[in-house]
Order: structure tokens, then sequence, then C-alpha cells
């Protein structure tokens, strides 16, 4: 689970959140992620800009806002410009009916954690979605959809969780050129993960609508919570097991998405021990994921005897656990020369 740090959380500024989790800022240059975050945030504009109507899109270097009846916003917060007043721009842009879509960094998210990004972020809010809401409802804005977003490249309970962080974001490159591996990391982004709490990734996109009459939050807020709530039960994340059945062609098909899918289960064993996360996927990728298992606790006994060797610690039974390892056998005939037999 997310563990919490409130130690001096009043007199922090989370208007730019650091993680030392790497050294440099590989967020922002990597193909793979690229395009991922790309399409979830086409596609959620998609759905939620009205078809017929020109989309008006505005970045971080235009301080105005035109009128009109569609504004995409995403990473669009000018340099020292509130993001409250950036809100109230849209809001007085949009004409009555129109909708609005755009991105923030949930505090819930980074808060929980007590610590910083180092690739530091400082187009896009970070600001917490509970406040978010009552902010546009109040400026006429209905709240229309929440989605969390960018859980495999931008979440720090997913790096807190992996072993080995820079093998997980070369895999994430290959999101450019692997279809099957985009297929499956898609379907992850758009249905398991946007269903959850905004807490729950470091990204989320917000749809809002622009209503002649005053906007009542409680509804929207009322299923945060639940959806909140919903996060704190290692079972809430069983509807996950469908999209996991649903992607068993991509799965299947690239060894990518398998050694991702295998890096994730880790992370999610890690923070929920009690929850049999095998037991949720097809049994073909289940069985295929154990032998990997089973084949990385001999490797790790490998490296132990090795270890030891070099130590000058080794010992009868650590050679005997070693021959499980079928590439332990000619390292045994090079390290004891003078015992080698005919076989």
């Amino acid at each position: 689970m997310i563990d919490h740090d409130d130690s001096q959380s009043s007199a922090r500024d989370w208007g730019s959140t650091d993680l030392p989790l790497s050294d440099g800022p590989w967020l922002f240059g990597n193909a793979g992620i690229d395009q991922l975050r790309r399409q979830v945030e086409d596609a959620f504009a998609r759905r939620h800009l009205h078809p017929a109507a020109e989309t008006r899109r505005v970045g971080a270097d235009q301080v105005s806002v035109p009128t009109t009846y569609n504004l995409q916003a995403y990473a669009a917060l000018p340099l020292d410009l509130p993001a409250e007043q950036r809100w109230r721009d849209y809001a007085a842009a949009l004409e009555e009916g129109g909708r609005l879509v755009l991105d923030v960094r949930p505090a819930e998210h980074w808060q929980a954690f007590g610590r910083r990004l180092t690739a530091r972020d400082q187009l896009t809010p970070c600001y917490a979605v509970s406040e978010l809401v009552g902010q546009l409802s109040g400026l006429g804005l209905a709240v229309v959809a929440i989605e969390p977003y960018a859980a495999l490249w931008d979440n720090a309970w997913l790096y807190r969780g992996l072993r080995h962080r820079h093998k997980w974001r070369r895999l994430l490159s290959w999101l450019a050129s692997d279809e099957p591996l985009l297929t499956w990391a898609l379907r992850l982004e758009q249905e398991v993960f946007a269903t959850l709490a905004p807490r729950a990734s470091g990204r989320c996109l917000i749809a809002a609508e622009k209503r002649p009459a005053p906007v009542d939050p409680q509804g929207v807020l009322q299923q945060l919570a639940e959806r909140d709530r919903a996060l704190r039960d290692p079972l809430g994340l069983s509807p996950g097991a469908e999209a996991l059945a649903a992607s068993q062609a991509e799965v299947t098909t690239s060894l990518r998405a398998q050694h991702l899918l295998l890096m994730l289960g880790e992370v999610l064993q890690r923070h929920y021990p009690e929850l049999d996360w095998l037991a949720l996927l097809p049994e073909p990728a289940a069985r295929q994921l154990r032998d990997w298992r089973s084949a990385e606790v001999i490797d790790q006994q490998a490296m132990t005897i090795l270890e030891a060797w070099r130590l000058g610690s080794g010992e009868h039974e650590e050679l005997l656990r070693g021959l499980d390892y079928s590439l332990m056998t000619p390292l045994l005939r090079q390290y004891f020369p003078a015992r080698r037999t005919p076989s």
C-alpha cells in the first residue's frame, strides 16, 4: 500500500514534484513513452470533446485563450501563471455547452510519497483532483470525466516497487516500434488504470462542460471517494483481470509485453503480498510467467554462488544447488579443473 509521509507537509511546495528515482530527465526523452502518452491523451480528447466542432488546442506559450466550443489544454500552463488563473481563462473562453480537456499531476499521488521528481514538468500543474473539481464547479464547469493515466511511466508507486527501473524504461522505449506491446499498454492505461482513483498514478486527465447554471460538485466528489476506497482493497485490482484476459494475443506475441507483465507482477507482489496476482491471468500466460520466475530464482542462486566464490567462501552445498542451473556446469569445471570428471 502507499506509505504516507506527513512530516512538514504544510511547508512543501507541491507545484513541482521531484522523486529521486533516476539520474536524469528520462521521462521526456523516451520515444515509446512519448507515443503512448500521445495516444492516451488524443483518445481521451476524442471521447469527450464535441466531434462536430473544431478543437482549439492551447499550449503553455499561449497566454491568452481564444473563445471556442472545444478546448484541449494539455501541458498548457505558462510559466509564472497560477493554475487557478489559467482555469478561469478556460472558463471565460468556453461557449455555453462547450467542452474542455486538461491534464494535472494529482497531488494526492505525489503527497502520499513525500518525495520529489527529478524530471520536473512545470507545464502541467500539480493539484489535488478533489480541489480541482471544486474550482471548476465554481467557474460553471461540470466535470464529466476523470481518468488517471501514465501509470506505466510517471508513477512513484510503481517505481518504488521496481528492482530494475532502467530496464523498465528501456522496455517502454520499444512502445514506439512493438505494436503488440503498444496495444497491450494502451489497454492497461485505458481499461485498468483509468478506472482507479487519482492517487494511483502521477497524471490525470479531466474533462469538463460549460453549464449555464451553478454546478454542484458533490456527485463527482462522491465518485472519487468511492474509487479511493476501492483502491485500498487489493481485490479491487480484479477488474484488471478482464483486460489481462483480453490482452492474451498481445502478451503471447510480444516477449517484451511478457517481460513487462512479469516486472509489473513483481511490483504488485511487493505492495500486496497477500494477492495471488498470477490467478488474475489466463493460464498460458500464468504458466509462462511461473517458468520465468523459477528461472530467475535459479539465476539469483547462481549469482550468490559466484559471489561466494569471489570472496573465497563457497561451500559444497552451494555447489550442489548450482547444478540445477545448466550453465553452472562449465563454470564449475573451469573453477575446479583438477576435479574435472569424464562426464
